[in-house]
């Protein structure tokens, strides 16, 4: 007689991520009819101003002090104004419109903290995307437009500056390597997309170009918006007046390449203006109108549609946009209205929509824009922990170690012969299981070569090693059947667990010997 014996195997992987929050360029919105709104206050929950003396239907942008959260600046993309709201010194006559989906987007310039470069997009394709800089050591530290580089043309070579159409939408992102950044436009007849890199260098005169599929004949119509995922790995952009349609895309950070070009589409009736993604990534929002949840991980085209929820139904939703505090903000058109989503993190109606999160000031009105930046200014900083059993190593690091001159990490770990340490990448094994707030103290030199030091805290969970409880080793004849077989995993801890066939069910059944 035949026998064999079935052995169980399985493979935990532990697998945590927090996150450390300290950037504030994004704390102040200037948008609409002189509507306003910071994000600088104690609890974190915006506050509506009225000291705004902009007018703009869609476009606009703004940024602000890294590590303060102060106003620097804010544009409708044809005239900037400073911080006391006043054109700034060779802020007007910018190449972008009022009326353009993202009008412009702020982008600080890597290795100088002092300079920002704004790309514009117009209302009129033909006119072209172009970049200003500006440098705030002028004008009194009020910040001016550097002559010589004010509409600058993207150019698509090194030795070609002609003037290309684009629609009226652009995004941006960092880079991989968390110090420089990636501006992406479109081209209004051949529908391909555009990644400019930013470096200390400036922006580059030769960008990754990616071919796309026309989603129908002729040039890409006015209106709709582009936004990245806060991840880097996707981009939606929104054709409403062609074919009522969105595509998605792949997006390598490293390289600039889009990849993966699917096509959503739907009745006359979808009208999709409007986008924003959640902040862990996994959904994207579309007012159009009303407001709808969307799975881009779903898997076909077809499957992503199917995913779609409903979130909202009120019909004059305009732009859509994330905010420090991890929350997406929905404008209303010809109102003194903002809503919000308060968890979009959460699958469907979970992510808890607020009609009415805040009101604008007597004097302000909202339009169809809010304001663009760059997507991973929403991006916490993270501390990714691998393989964080007792005893095992945490990598822990800021992201963007080049923007700091030096860290100091305090682990909360008492017991520990190293509580802290001052390697700007380094890593830790805890003294035991349990929960240990890690501070890390980043520190800046500013314009005045004054010394500031930005704190952030995060919480780490350390847990004991797994402890699997499997049958054991079974012993059957051929002949015997075991079909139906079905054995429990039993574990402590969250871990991500693995069968010999690199299954992650919670059971295994056996069908075969």
């Amino acid at each position: 007689m035949s026998v064999r014996k079935i052995i169980f195997a399985v493979v935990l992987i532990p697998f945590f991520i927090g996150n450390l929050c300290a950037q504030k360029e994004a704390n102040n919105w200037y948008f609409g009819n002189k509507a306003a709104m910071h994000f600088n206050t104690l609890t974190g929950n915006p506050v509506a101003i009225g000291n705004s003396v902009m007018n703009t239907y869609e476009g606009c942008s703004s940024i602000s002090n890294r590590l303060t959260g102060g106003l620097l600046f804010y544009t409708d993309g044809s005239t900037i104004y400073n911080r006391n709201h006043v054109a700034m010194t060779n802020g007007t006559g910018l190449n972008g419109h009022n009326s353009s989906s993202h009008s412009s987007v702020v982008i600080p310039y890597p290795g100088n903290k002092t300079k920002y470069i704004i790309f514009t997009i117009p209302s009129t394709p033909n006119n072209g995307a172009k970049y200003s800089v500006v440098d705030m050591t002028l004008s009194s530290g009020l910040g001016a437009v550097v002559a010589t580089q004010k509409n600058v043309q993207l150019a698509t070579s090194p030795t070609n500056t002609t003037v290309y159409p684009v629609p009226d939408k652009c995004a941006a992102i960092s880079h991989r390597n968390g110090r420089d950044y990636w501006v992406v436009v479109q081209h209004n007849t051949n529908w391909s997309l555009y990644a400019y890199l930013v470096t200390s260098s400036g922006v580059s005169n030769r960008p990754v170009i990616s071919t796309v599929t026309p989603i129908g004949t002729g040039n890409i119509r006015h209106v709709g918006c582009m936004k990245f995922s806060g991840d880097g790995k996707k981009l939606v952009s929104e054709y409403p007046n062609n074919s009522r349609s969105i595509l998605l895309f792949d997006f390598n950070s490293s390289t600039g390449v889009f990849s993966n070009q699917i096509l959503l589409q739907k009745t006359s009736s979808w009208y999709p203006y409007g986008v924003e993604w959640s902040p862990n990534s996994k959904y994207f929002y579309v007012n159009s109108p009303g407001i709808q949840q969307f799975d881009p991980y779903a898997g076909t085209a077809a499957q992503i549609m199917a995913s779609e929820l409903s979130i909202a139904t009120y019909t004059r939703y305009g732009s859509l946009q994330l905010g420090p505090d991890k929350k997406i903000y929905a404008v209303r058109s010809g109102s003194k209205i903002i809503s919000r989503i308060d968890s979009p993190d959460v699958r469907g109606v979970g992510c808890a929509f607020k009609d009415t999160a805040l009101l604008l000031t007597s004097n302000a009105m909202g339009r169809l824009g809010l304001p663009t930046f760059v997507q991973s200014f929403f991006s916490t900083t993270t501390l990714e922990v691998k393989d964080a059993c007792d005893s095992s190593w945490v990598k822990i690091s800021v992201k963007d170690t080049s923007a700091v001159d030096s860290v100091l990490y305090v682990y909360g770990d008492t017991a520990s012969k190293k509580n802290s340490s001052w390697n700007k990448l380094d890593s830790h094994i805890f003294s035991g299981p349990g929960k240990y707030e890690v501070i890390a103290y980043a520190y800046y030199t500013d314009k005045k070569s004054k010394v500031v030091i930005d704190t952030l805290r995060d919480t780490v969970e350390v847990l004991q090693i797994p402890k699997v409880v499997l049958p054991g080793d079974t012993t059957i004849c051929v002949e015997d059947s075991i079909y139906g077989l079905i054995t429990n995993l039993k574990y402590a801890g969250t871990v991500q667990r693995y069968w010999q066939d690199s299954s992650q069910n919670v059971w295994y059944q056996i069908d075969t010997i």
